[in-house]
């Protein structure tokens, strides 16, 4: 039976895909640009350097899309890599929050509890007919 809460899955499941492209973008931004755009002291809470937090970035924001795509279609694995992308994501964030977008890593982790909560509270509803 269809139930309203599919749709809320099917917009977590597009959160968790933009949020991966998003990723990928703030990847590829570190790994070309690095201090030209952040700055030499960014004050994070873990330094790593900006080529290594950008390759983290980005291989975090391709396991997110592929975690949204497989979410949207109603796959178990897709609710696992959800999960986890999400949480994963909410973590490293959380390492952001004292550098130059502090505010955008506060958004990103409130969108990534969204998504956790969608996904392990109505995840299942998208199985069967109503995956993409």
């Amino acid at each position: 039976m269809f139930t309203g809460w599919v749709g809320w899955i099917w917009f977590a499941a597009w959160l968790l895909i933009l949020g991966g492209i998003f990723q990928v973008i703030n990847g590829l931004v570190a790994i070309t640009r690095g201090e030209d755009y952040y700055g030499p002291d960014t004050q994070v809470a873990v330094d790593l350097g900006y080529t290594t937090w950008g390759w983290i970035h980005m291989i975090l924001g391709v396991f997110m899309i592929v975690g949204g795509i497989s979410l949207a279609k109603g796959h178990m694995y897709g609710r696992i890599i959800a999960v986890l992308a999400a949480t994963a994501s909410a973590i490293g964030s959380v390492a952001s929050l004292g550098g130059p977008n502090g505010g955008w890593a506060f958004l990103v982790i409130v969108m990534d509890l969204f998504v956790i909560w969608a996904v392990m509270v109505h995840g299942q509803e998208t199985r069967g007919d109503y995956g993409l």
